[in-house]
């Protein structure tokens, strides 16, 4: 305490001066390089100026965007100026999605967006992001465009201003001022539009004025495709190119997905877009592009997506197996085989079987027996001589091309002909009916058993005068149902009269 009754109070103070080190100006390092004296005698202070040198490095907006208010059809910029360390990338953003319309610029420091012939739509915040290594800044202002309607009823209220001679004073000495000024007032801070938007239009009626209408206004087609296509076939190593066309309101945006990600535009693949198509090209295709493919198209009302499928096609691969050889005769045999493993994402359309002679001192090359086997087995009925050795290949074809030859078969040597084949008397066919008046013992002697099936038992059967094997098939007809099921059996075997098919020759219903 003082003498007078106050409080003492005790100040301290100090002084700190840091000195900046500065850059060698004949290093050539460029901008940032550090003395390197200093760096060795002041580590700590090294760090805290690159620090701060990063602080300055990000982007700051050092002019920033200014509200504005236009004219229905006219057109509006908005500019700012920004700092920082380069490259800076600068995107525009409409109420909060990525603005699709207009017209961006930036040169380094100064920045724009241009917006023609402005509609109601055109309203509201728009959003300038400034991006770089630092990290990144944004700055908004507020875009109010005034309907033809507004513009009509200010124009009538400043024609009422203009013909009213009492009215044209206003206290204090001042002029009256436009609705114009007035908003310019309450808003703060507005950028004129185009030149010569500040001066009056000369009074009109509304319906002299003439609304302007962009392509996409609500008045402009739906987006939709015209006739996109489903699938597309190309041949491995060919340029693919899947196209889609569309109609819509401009600007249109377009993009490529496959397997749920987004194509990017590369050496391989790259999408052409335009505001009536967009096209995926491939340029030389491998079965590793055959899939599915979305192209997702959208404009400033709608979205629309399609879904193309893409086959690339190749010669199939060879046969999996070798040829099979049976049925040997001195001049023909059977030959069989297993078919692709893959068919080159083509069907498969036939074979080209081959034959090579192994018996002569000198084989020769493989020559063709047939080019037109369409199942997976031939048989070779000219050709092959007696005590001759052959070996046969097999290759698969479809509609791109012809595969490699596949495995070759063994070595086989034809049989010697000593008589010629007797050939076999076909059978005589005849309609066989049912017999009710005798048994099956009667004619037949009853074998061992073949088979057992649902409806019946399947016995061997020796004819008692001619010797002659058969088959015979015994049914349980103790029901009207199964009985017309054995009848029908028989009718049904009654037009088989093909050699390799077997034949009913004879039916036998015992009494009961």
């Amino acid at each position: 305490m003082n003498g007078d009754g106050s409080k003492q109070r005790y100040v301290s103070t100090f002084r700190m001066h840091i000195k900046q080190p500065s850059a060698s100006p004949t290093s050539g390092n460029g901008p940032g390089t550090i003395d390197s004296r200093i760096a060795d005698t002041c580590p700590d202070t090294v760090s805290v100026n690159l620090s701060a040198r990063k602080r300055l490095d990000l982007p700051v907006f050092i002019e920033p965007l200014q509200d504005c208010c236009v004219d229905e059809g006219n057109d509006v910029t908005l500019r700012g100026a920004l700092t920082g360390g380069q490259p800076i990338q600068v995107s525009w953003l409409h109420n909060g999605e990525v603005a699709r319309f207009g017209k961006p610029s930036f040169n380094g420091r100064e920045t724009s967006f241009v917006v023609r012939e402005c509609l109601p739509e055109d309203a509201g915040a728009y959003t300038c992001l400034a991006e770089n290594s630092a990290g990144k800044t944004s700055c908004c202002a507020a875009v109010y465009v005034r309907d033809f309607e507004t513009i009509c009823g200010s124009q009538s209220r400043v024609s009422n201003i203009q013909t009213s001679p009492s009215k044209s004073m206003v206290p204090n000495g001042r002029s009256p001022q436009s609705p114009k000024d007035e908003q310019q007032k309450t808003r703060g801070s507005i950028c004129s539009s185009t030149a010569g938007s500040d001066k009056l239009s000369p009074v009109s009626s509304p319906r002299e004025v003439i609304p302007k209408r962009r392509a996409n206004s609500a008045t402009g087609p739906a987006l939709r495709f015209e006739n996109p296509p489903q699938h597309l076939e190309v041949k491995v190593g060919q340029t693919a190119m899947l196209t889609c066309s569309f109609t819509g309101s401009p600007p249109v945006v377009s993009c490529w997905i496959r397997k749920k990600d987004q194509i990017v535009d590369g050496p391989e693949l790259w999408s052409e877009n335009t505001d009536q198509s967009s096209t995926l090209v491939i340029a030389e295709a491998n079965p590793q592009h055959s899939g599915r493919y979305t192209v997702v198209v959208k404009d400033r009302k709608s979205s629309a997506q399609h879904t193309v499928a893409l086959s690339v096609i190749e010669p199939p691969q060879p046969p999996a197996s070798c040829p099979v050889i049976s049925l040997v005769s001195p001049s023909s045999l059977v030959l069989s085989w297993s078919g692709p493993c893959y068919d080159g994402g083509s069907a498969v359309l036939g074979y080209v079987v081959e034959v090579k002679n192994q018996g002569r001192v000198d084989p020769g090359d493989w020559a063709e027996l047939t080019a037109q086997c369409k199942s997976t087995s031939y048989k070779v009925c000219s050709g092959l001589l007696p005590q001759q050795e052959y070996c046969f290949r097999v290759r698969a074809y479809n509609a791109v091309g012809v595969s490699e030859p596949g495995p070759v078969s063994p070595v086989v040597r034809m049989e010697q002909n000593d008589k010629p084949q007797e050939e076999e008397t076909p059978q005589a066919v005849s309609c066989v009916t049912i017999d009710s008046s005798h048994k099956v013992t009667d004619h037949y002697s009853l074998q061992e058993k073949l088979g057992m099936g649902k409806f019946g038992l399947v016995f061997k059967l020796t004819h008692k005068e001619t010797g002659r094997v058969c088959a015979g098939k015994f049914y349980k007809g103790r029901r009207a149902k199964e009985r017309e099921a054995a009848r029908k059996e028989i009718e049904l075997m009654n037009f088989l009269h093909h050699p390799p098919t077997g034949a009913v020759s004879r039916s036998i219903r015992p009494q009961a």
